[in-house]
């Protein structure tokens, strides 16, 4: 019968690292995750800053460009912003037709 190694210890503390490989197994698959949920975040970050917004001088609401409320704005009175919050720090409010 051979004689088994004892499990190693952590060299401050002396705990039992007999539990480390399930230990980095979970962290592992919580890493995957965390950057499964970064990446779409990354993906609403630029759906929300990609620029293409617009609004009329006198209207209290912004669109994105291929809205159809954007369609109707008087090219006269047309101003443009370049991310979803550079209009909400003008004091427009998002079209809730287009969702900008």
């Amino acid at each position: 019968m051979a004689v088994k190694d004892p499990p190693p210890r952590c060299p401050e503390c002396g705990q039992s690292l007999a539990a480390a490989p399930d230990s980095f197994r979970t962290l592992a698959l919580e890493n995957q995750q965390l950057r499964q949920q970064i990446a779409e975040l990354r993906k609403e970050v630029l759906y929300w800053n990609a620029g293409g917004f617009v609004s009329s001088e006198i209207a209290k609401s912004f669109h994105r460009r291929d809205c159809k409320w954007a369609e109707a704005i008087n090219p006269s009175y047309m101003i443009e912003y370049e991310s979803h919050e550079e209009a909400v720090r003008a004091g427009k409010k998002p079209c809730k037709t287009c969702r900008s």
